[in-house]
C-alpha cells in the first residue's frame, strides 16, 4: 500500500473505524496483535500498513481490507443501489 497517498487515506480509514468502534488505540492494538505505538504511527500516516496488519487490523475492526483502502461494502452499494 504504497501508493502516494495511499498511506494518509488508509491512516485516516483506520482511526475513522476505530473511533466508530468506540476503541483506543490500545483496545485496537491488542485485538490487533500490535503495539499501541504501532497504531498510533500508522494513524499518523508515519507508518506503511502491509498486507498482513491491514488483515489484521480490519478483523479487529469489523470490515474488510478492501474498506480500509477505499473500496465501497456491499453495505454502502446496496444503499445507492437497491
Amino acid at each position: 500500500m504504497n501508493r502516494p497517498g495511499t498511506r494518509t487515506k488508509v491512516s485516516r480509514r483506520i482511526k475513522r473505524f476505530r473511533q466508530e468502534n468506540g476503541l483506543s488505540q490500545a483496545q485496537l492494538a491488542r485485538s490487533a496483535g500490535v503495539t499501541r505505538q504501532a497504531i498510533s504511527l500508522i494513524e499518523q500516516g508515519k507508518r506503511d500498513v502491509t498486507l498482513q496488519l491491514a488483515i489484521k487490523v480490519a478483523e479487529a475492526l469489523g470490515v474488510t481490507v478492501g474498506e480500509l483502502v477505499g473500496e465501497r461494502s456491499a453495505r454502502e452499494v446496496s444503499r445507492f443501489h437497491p
